[in-house]
């Protein structure tokens, strides 16, 4: 009977540390941003790219590949998934905020064409450039996210 008793004990000063055990989807997201950290890429929570001036709201998550010394001047958004914007040349994709030149048109398309589906744009500001991901998916998403920042990245910096 004491042994009961120690049992029931135990298991309730223990069960509140279980609540601090990762679950899976956690664990595959940590290893996803400590695989970018070692890409040198950059994660940080993000407006959606289409947000108004007035939505405050941060949902999304921004992989953002640094860029030392940008010498083209312009931000721009290319986006999916919403309205928002007017009418790129790529089919579902729409600027906002601003365009890229056009010289880089067809760098964009084989960059889109390697991202992932999870990812829901591509970004240009004056930090660098990054996507707009759910990461949905696993690392070898990420590599080709990589990959197709790393693009932009060489193309600016020629």
């Amino acid at each position: 009977m004491h042994w009961l008793v120690i049992c029931v004990v135990v298991a309730v000063v223990l069960s509140p540390l279980m609540w601090f055990k990762q679950s899976p989807r956690q664990a595959r997201i940590a290893e996803l941003r400590k695989t970018a950290f070692e890409y040198k890429i950059i994660v940080s929570l993000h407006r959606r790219p289409d947000a108004r001036d007035n939505e405050r709201v941060i949902d999304c998550v921004c992989y953002k590949l640094p860029c030392k010394d940008l010498e083209v001047s312009g931000n721009w958004v290319l986006h999916r998934y919403s309205q928002r914007g007017w009418e790129s040349k790529w089919t579902q994709w729409k600027w906002i905020l601003g365009e890229a030149d056009q010289n880089l048109d067809d760098l964009l398309s084989q960059v889109i064409d390697r991202l992932p589906a999870g990812v829901s744009a591509i970004k240009k500001d004056s930090d660098g450039f990054g996507v707009i991901w759910d990461e949905s998916t696993g690392i070898p998403d990420l590599v080709e996210i990589f990959n197709g920042l790393r693009m932009l990245k060489q193309h600016y910096e020629k």
